[in-house]
């Protein structure tokens, strides 16, 4: 699925998504999204960035994207989510 900042997700009648290919990583993971929980989840997801490092992380790397970043959407607020 691909999506823009500017797609609304309000109203979207959705039982449950599969985010892999060959139904992976069902959401929600076991019935179905309730009224209004499907646009919460995406509509959420435009507004981060998931960094996923398989092999380690190249810090040289991280940290010039990171202040590419940083300049590109100076009005973003940049952070690490709390658990």
């Amino acid at each position: 699925m691909e999506y823009k900042q500017q797609t609304n997700f309000t109203d979207v009648i959705c039982d449950y998504i599969y985010l892999r290919q060959e139904q992976q990583e069902r959401r929600p993971s076991s019935g179905n999204f309730s009224y209004g929980e499907f646009a919460q989840l995406f509509q959420k997801s435009l507004e981060t960035l998931d960094l996923i490092f398989r092999n380690g992380i190249d810090w040289d790397a991280f940290a010039y994207s990171f202040k590419k970043l940083e300049v590109e959407k100076p009005r973003r607020t940049i952070g690490c989510p709390k658990h």
